[in-house]
C-alpha cells in the first residue's frame, strides 16, 4: 500500500513537472531552491509544495530515500537525472 502511494506521487510530481520540452538541467535548477547545487530534503520537500503536490513530510522523506540511492542526504545533478 505504502509503495502504491510513493508511486503514485512520483507519477503526479513528474505530470505537473515535466510540461513540454523542460530541459533536466533547468529542472535541476528549479529544485535546487538555494543554489548550493545539491537537491537536499529540504530544497525537494519546497519544490513538491510550490508545486502543490498533496504529499506528507514521511512520503516526501520516502521519496527522497528512493531517489539517494547513495544514502548521502542530498541529490547531485548525475543523481537527480
Amino acid at each position: 500500500m505504502h509503495n502504491q502511494r510513493i508511486r503514485s506521487l512520483i507519477g503526479e510530481i513528474e505530470d505537473k513537472v515535466f510540461v513540454g520540452k523542460t530541459k533536466m538541467y533547468h529542472l535541476f535548477k528549479r529544485f535546487d531552491s538555494d543554489g548550493d547545487g545539491y537537491v537536499s530534503h529540504q530544497d525537494f520537500d519546497q519544490f513538491i509544495k510550490s508545486i502543490k503536490v498533496d504529499a506528507s513530510k514521511k512520503e516526501v522523506a520516502s521519496i527522497m530515500k528512493l531517489l539517494d540511492t547513495k544514502n548521502q542526504g542530498y541529490l547531485t545533478f548525475n543523481d537527480f537525472s
